[in-house]
């Protein structure tokens, strides 16, 4: 086994997988790709590896939290939330920022309103989290391939958080025997959207990276998973 693979064994069995265990411990759906399985779009829901949103995720749960939803508006919708007016990278996170937290309108043909609120996340789970009763769904997945266009390279970040079909967090493991696990955990999540370049960037609401010893580091919400199996971070109660 070379260097690399043991490197990448150490991440996986003392970080990548305890922290999907504990996500799948708290409510979270999660699905763990293999080496074999991550190159097949279909195992992520997806009918290509350069789709970044679960489609079938958020489109279903358009239509649970706007039952008044038509079929077609919910495939319009679903086409405007991939399409962003800014191509620079910083500007197109605050827009798809603005449309999950305030969510888009559509004309209601139930109640004839033009512009009926619809929203794209149900936000009380913040405070009343219950799994088996939430209009959301959470699903983790590890090794999730994304394929960049139009350069013919790719991206696999250990750890996608998905609500409702939206890629909210990104999470970078690194193996606590390397020297500075944290800094190898922020150059690559750095790398990750230099590679995506600000024309082909996918926003995502978070990025954050952990290893073992509890330490971690995000730019919008810290989160890091210890050897004990809880939480630890900027925001411990939630």
């Amino acid at each position: 086994m070379s260097e690399r693979d043991r490197v990448r064994a150490s991440e996986c069995s003392f970080v990548e997988k305890p922290f999907m265990d504990q996500l799948s411990a708290v409510g979270w759906k999660t699905l763990a790709l293999t080496d074999s399985q991550k190159h097949d779009p279909e195992n992520s829901y997806r009918t290509s590896l350069s789709e970044v949103i679960i489609v079938s995720e958020f489109r279903s749960a358009l239509l649970r939290l706007n039952p008044w939803l038509t079929d077609a508006q919910a495939d319009d919708l679903v086409m405007e939330m991939q399409q962003y007016s800014s191509r620079n990278l910083l500007d197109a996170n605050v827009e798809v920022f603005d449309r999950i937290t305030l969510g888009f309108s559509a004309f209601n043909e139930e109640t004839g309103e033009v512009n009926c609120p619809m929203r794209v996340i149900d936000f009380s789970d913040v405070d009343h989290f219950d799994p088996n009763n939430t209009l959301n769904s959470y699903l983790a997945i590890s090794q999730y391939k994304i394929q960049i266009p139009g350069i013919g390279a790719h991206i696999i970040p250990d750890i996608v958080l998905f609500v409702n079909g939206l890629p909210l967090v990104v999470i970078e493991c690194k193996s606590p025997g390397i020297t500075d696990p944290i800094h190898e955990g922020i150059e690559q999540l750095m790398r990750y959207q230099d590679r995506r370049g600000a024309a082909e960037a996918e926003p995502s609401a978070g990025v954050d990276t952990a290893d073992r010893t509890g330490g971690s580091s995000g730019f919008l919400r810290r989160r890091s998973a210890n050897p004990d199996g809880y939480y630890s971070g900027a925001e411990p109660n939630q």
